[in-house]
């Protein structure tokens, strides 16, 4: 659910440039204006120019009740992106996302998950999101689709100020998301980000696209596969990621799930984001 209004984003872009103004070489004087700010977190998250970039993110999911973790299971993502770039200022985003839940291990794939607390188990069925189309703004702030596989989904944005500590660019996000079903409880989705990289490439406008990492985490209602019922809690997920130019650079572990589903994700990633969505199926 990672990847996200707009005069509020100006607010706090404005307030982090003073943070920034001592920490830029040759630039004591002048903090960075808004733009160049909100141009540095679009260089760090994605790229200024078009073209493809892939984010990977790997780490546990845990099931919350009364302030006590349980492991649920690992997670290895994938995701596969076109930028295009619009007359707007703004940017288009052509998305395919693959994401594998793995035993607590982390070293083989789940196909039965078993709820810790009840014994029950439910099959873990694996479905590639997208292709799917999202438009940011000039402030990278998306705009998301009101629907979502049958669903009311209503998302917030929460910008947050980036700023500079240590010769390291920091981009922090925060977004919620209720989706709604007819029938179903609602279930609620909080992602929390914080993309970094090296300050000299964020902040350097010779730059398109600057190397990044993310610490990841999002607080969400247990999904229904889950069969945690009416139990109160929630799961935890605690993550890592990194952002690449070239799928060749992805984890191996994750390029070996995607061998196994469809191999010509692989050789043709661009491609596969031309394919209709009924083709991607797990």
């Amino acid at each position: 659910m990672i990847f996200s209004a707009p005069q509020s984003t100006r607010r706090s872009m404005l307030i982090g440039s003073a943070a920034l103004a001592a920490t830029m070489p040759g630039t004591a004087a002048a903090a960075p204006s808004a733009d160049q700010l909100r141009t540095a977190v679009r260089r760090l998250r994605f790229r200024t120019d078009e073209g493809p970039v892939f984010w990977w993110i790997k780490g546990t999911s845990f099931a919350v009740i009364d302030a006590v973790l349980t492991p649920l299971y690992d997670v290895c993502f994938g995701s596969i992106q076109q930028v295009t770039n619009r007359g707007d200022g703004g940017f288009d985003v052509l998305q395919l996302e693959l994401g594998f839940r793995m035993d607590i291990t982390g070293q083989r794939r789940m196909t039965t998950f078993r709820n810790p607390f009840t014994g029950e188990e439910s099959e873990v069925i694996f479905a590639p999101v997208g292709p799917s189309r999202i438009s940011y703004s000039v402030d990278v702030i998306p705009s998301v689709p009101a629907t979502f596989g049958g669903s009311k989904l209503q998302f917030t944005p929460h910008p947050g100020a980036p700023y500079v500590e240590g010769g390291t660019f920091f981009a922090p996000y925060r977004a919620s998301s209720r989706i709604v079903t007819p029938g179903q409880p609602d279930r609620v989705w909080n992602d929390i980000a914080l993309f970094h990289g090296p300050a000299r490439t964020a902040l350097d406008p010779s730059v398109k696209m600057a190397p990044a990492s993310a610490i990841y985490s999002d607080i969400a209602s247990f999904a229904r596969w889950t069969n945690m019922g009416d139990r109160a809690g929630n799961t935890l997920l605690r993550a890592t990621g990194g952002k690449v130019a070239n799928i060749r650079h992805m984890p191996a572990a994750w390029k070996d799930l995607v061998r196994e589903y469809d191999a010509s994700l692989l050789s043709d990633p661009m491609g596969a984001l031309q394919r209709p969505r009924e083709a991607n199926r797990g």
